[in-house]
């Protein structure tokens, strides 16, 4: 008897006797970026055929990722119930995670976790959550987190709270935000705190305010910031601020802005992005600014440019995403850009791309994410994406493929239609296929 199997949704899962008995998902199973139309099994491997472009391990929202060519650290496979909206090294080769995520490999972890430098899962570290994290610091032997919670390790704590790295425990530290917090930076003993609140600890601080990261207590540091903030970055005396604002201590700055640590007054640095920023990066003289905008400093950039620190001109590097530019990170000659597009640097990068820092270009690198990557973190060893994919540095195939039944992994077979596989047969060494295809 013949099989056919439609699935509504994009991740492949096969079942085995004991894996019904059990009733647990195989995670290990690779999957795909898009429907799974049919399945069928042949000796060794199992054929699929559906809509699909690429294939890949089967991660969740979360992955490391090789610098060098995008694919999967061959690490024990994390796999992520939920999406990743953050990410911080922490400082041995592991890192700290944050998002909306509820389990990781069927444990229960509550929006924040540690993941140890052999990629497992911490065990011992679980402060839990009850709303989404949205960013992390890590600074001391400390880890500082922000978003919409407000409980997180059986402690209230209203949006902001900072835990012992090494035990997970909450710790006293508690400046009592009124709202939700969207980015965090640390600098020496300050934590910088962006959002969309207008007080801090019963303080008035609008969107913006700088915490000591020992007390808990706010200075008197206070740039007055009209309109949320959803991203900033720390670089010698100043601040810079990315997000959905129109004005910094009365002066008129949209999006974006650069703030003197000392004074909390902005500076004249005003390039006036045409929408909203959502990701600030650093590197030397240079600004790395994504967002939604398509114009900066009066200059045509599709989501993503590069400025001046120093005169706030924009330079002519110009990618041109195709859409939203959510995360940024500079390694050597390489931006790391994660978001909603899929061409970037004039070629199809799907949501998350390498861009050469001086041409502006593609580069080889693509680890073909299979849905919207939020975050990028680097370390030394690897660079960990997270979002609300499900695969992530995986291999292309077009419509059809074949997985080892044993490993779950994808085989080198690799015929290409050209259009979506809607049925499949297999016999005698030969697999015959049906669909909308064309010679």
């Amino acid at each position: 008897m013949r099989y056919k199997i439609t699935f509504a949704f994009s991740v492949l899962l096969l079942l085995s006797a004991s894996f019904l008995a059990a009733q647990q998902l195989d995670t290990t199973m690779w999957a795909t970026n898009g429907p799974v139309q049919v399945i069928v099994r042949y000796g060794g491997s199992v054929y699929i055929g559906g809509s699909f472009s690429c294939i890949g391990p089967n991660t969740g929202g979360g992955a490391a990722l090789n610098r060098t060519d995008g694919k999967r650290i061959s690490t024990p496979l994390l796999h992520i119930t939920g999406s990743v909206f953050t990410s911080v090294p922490d400082g041995n080769g592991g890192r700290y995670i944050g998002g909306d995520f509820t389990m990781i490999n069927g444990m229960v972890r509550k929006r924040i976790a540690h993941i140890l430098p052999d990629g497992t899962l911490d065990q011992g570290w679980n402060p839990a959550a009850d709303s989404t994290i949205k960013a992390l610091v890590v600074t001391g032997n400390h880890v500082y987190a922000g978003g919409n919670f407000r409980t997180i390790g059986g402690q209230t704590r209203n949006y902001l709270a900072a835990m012992d790295a090494t035990t997970g425990q909450v710790t006293p530290w508690n400046p009592d935000a009124g709202s939700a917090v969207a980015a965090l930076a640390a600098e020496g003993n300050i934590i910088y705190v962006g959002g969309n609140f207008s007080k801090i600890g019963n303080i008035t601080r609008n969107s913006l305010a700088a915490i000591d990261a020992a007390t808990g207590e706010v200075t008197a540091w206070n740039p007055d910031v009209f309109g949320p903030i959803n991203t900033l970055a720390v670089s010698q005396n100043t601040v810079f601020v990315g997000g959905a604002f129109s004005a910094v201590g009365g002066m008129s700055r949209n999006r974006l802005a650069s703030i003197d640590v000392s004074t909390g007054k902005p500076s004249q640095w005003n390039p006036s992005p045409n929408s909203d920023v959502s990701a600030l990066c650093i590197s030397g003289s240079t600004v790395y600014v994504g967002g939604a905008f398509t114009t900066i400093g009066g200059m045509s950039r599709g989501r993503v440019a590069a400025i001046d620190a120093a005169t706030g001109q924009v330079t002519p590097w110009n990618p041109n995403a195709n859409n939203w530019v959510y995360s940024l990170a500079v390694s050597g000659n390489s931006v790391f850009a994660g978001g909603a597009f899929t061409s970037v640097g004039g070629q199809a990068r799907n949501y998350l791309a390498s861009v050469d820092t001086s041409t502006g270009e593609a580069l080889p690198w693509n680890a073909n994410a299979s849905g919207w990557v939020y975050s990028i973190s680097l370390s030394e060893q690897d660079l960990y994406a997270g979002g609300n994919f499900r695969t992530i540095g995986g291999q292309s195939r077009n419509h059809l493929a074949a997985i080892d039944a044993a490993t779950g992994q994808v085989t080198p077979w690799n015929p290409n239609p050209n259009n979506p596989v809607a049925a499949l047969a297999v016999s005698d060494n030969i697999v015959y296929i049906g669909g909308a295809l064309q010679r």
